[in-house]
């Protein structure tokens, strides 16, 4: 009789096994198909992203290259006016402000910075914000085709920034869109001297 339930013990523990392998490899199936999902769903979305802030920048990289060559009259800032800077401006804190939600507090925060360093804003109700280059090189690019007007779209000589102030949040900037747009830091190091913007000469 003992042999015989012993037997029956070894029979019903293996007909167990037999049950269950197929359940266990069911539910090891499901769990490692929905952690494959879950992972293919992350991926698409922050693929989704990625390409939500490449149309963002290449939209908004164009009109910061053109503000930063403005103040360091380099590349194309003799195409430039006084007024066409304001608008890049203008047209730059609309769309990183309505695109916020695409990209981190901290790129925000380097947009502000350069903003910061190149313009002098809130002068008045009804006055443009005035760009923080000294005026004098931009005149004489101009010539007779300046526009007096345009004088009241310059701080005074004394609130210019120091190039390697402007150079260094434009970097920062530049990097930072680098990394959020997943093709990371591109490593370019600028060094100017410190001198005033006023005492520059391309």
């Amino acid at each position: 009789m003992e042999v015989a339930h012993i037997w029956n013990s070894l029979e019903i523990i293996k007909l167990f096994v037999s049950m269950s392998t197929p359940m266990i490899v069911l539910v090891f199936g499901y769990l490692i198909n929905r952690n494959i999902k879950s992972i293919e769903q992350k991926q698409w979305e922050n693929q989704t992203i990625i390409q939500w802030r490449i149309k963002v920048f290449d939209e908004v990289s164009p009109k910061i290259n053109d503000i930063y060559c403005f103040m360091l009259h380099i590349g194309n800032w003799k195409e430039l006016n006084p007024l066409d800077v304001v608008a890049r401006k203008r047209e730059l804190d609309k769309k990183i402000h309505t695109s916020a939600a695409l990209f981190s507090s901290e790129l925000s925060a380097c947009y502000e910075e350069l903003m910061k360093v190149c313009f002098l804003s809130y002068r008045g109700w009804g006055k443009d914000a005035a760009i923080r280059v000294e005026s004098t090189q931009h005149k004489a690019a101009y010539g007779a085709d300046w526009d007096n007007k345009w004088d009241d779209l310059f701080v005074e000589d004394h609130e210019c920034p120091l190039q390697c102030d402007i150079d260094k949040s434009y970097s920062a900037l530049m990097d930072k869109f680098s990394q959020e747009i997943g093709i990371g830091l591109n490593g370019k190091n600028h060094e100017l001297p410190k001198h005033r913007l006023n005492n520059w000469w391309s």
